[in-house]
């Protein structure tokens, strides 16, 4: 499985780790896992750390990535992606895109920014 998943309930924060290749189809799918996980609250925050994968969002896989995650079933909160300087444009796109379905998602390439964002304490995933 490309995505690893780590849930503090006590920190009310969730953190996924991609390794290696991932593309649409699995990122969906770690999607609907996480929104089915009966270990989330309301109002968690997540970080999803891209930097070990090989995946760049195309303009046009951030359009897909958008249109399918606004169908997830989800709660408030902010998500931060952690991403390479070299997929910090695909990120932006799709960031952009998700905000007209009312998400709240930023791309960094620093971990202690995307903690600020998130308003979590800097602890490790």
């Amino acid at each position: 499985m490309p995505y690893a998943f780590q849930v503090s309930r006590v920190a009310r924060r969730v953190c996924i780790r991609a390794e290696g290749r991932i593309d649409l189809h699995a990122t969906l799918e770690a999607g609907y896992r996480l929104a089915g996980d009966g270990r989330l609250g309301e109002n968690f925050h997540v970080l999803v750390d891209l930097r070990g994968s090989s995946w760049k969002l195309s303009p046009d896989e951030a359009m897909d990535l958008a249109n399918a995650v606004a169908q997830i079933p989800r709660r408030d909160g902010r998500i931060a992606l952690l991403v390479g300087t070299q997929a910090l444009n695909g990120a932006r796109t799709f960031c952009s895109l998700a905000e007209v379905y009312g998400l709240h998602v930023q791309p960094f390439d620093r971990t202690r920014e995307a903690h600020r964002w998130l308003s979590i304490r800097p602890r490790p995933c």
